[in-house]
């Protein structure tokens, strides 16, 4: 099944992936890409982190917060790849595709260039 990714984010994958261009990172070496999201149901966040975890991803940084009174619970999803609009769409797919069954909030990625594999 393909899910269209939503136009902000298909705009922010390309300023992240400008940036990093523009940064002179070397994308031809693997770095860690984060994703990132948060819901005020545990209990579907839970199941959303095993469904990645399944597929691939490390799952890190469980949190639980409260912003203007109200109270949610956040977890990052991570993948050692090399960076490419290709490869990030491609996570994006899965994401979004579990996003529908799990009604989770993705609220972006990011990648943290001084961890990396030769």
């Amino acid at each position: 099944m393909s899910i269209e990714i939503p136009q902000d984010i298909v705009e922010m994958n390309h300023e992240i992936l400008s940036a990093l261009k523009a940064d002179e990172v070397d994308l031809s070496r693997k770095y860690t890409v984060e994703h990132h999201f948060s819901s005020s149901n545990f209990t579907l966040l839970e199941k959303l982190a095993v469904e990645l975890f399944q597929a691939g991803f490390e799952i890190i940084d469980p949190d639980e917060l409260e912003e203007d009174g109200v109270r949610f619970f956040c977890f990052d999803a991570l993948k050692l790849c090399r960076i490419s609009e290709e490869t990030i769409s491609g996570q994006q797919q899965k994401i979004f595709e579990l996003l529908q069954k799990f009604h989770v909030s993705y609220d972006g990625w990011g990648v943290d260039t001084t961890v990396y594999e030769e």
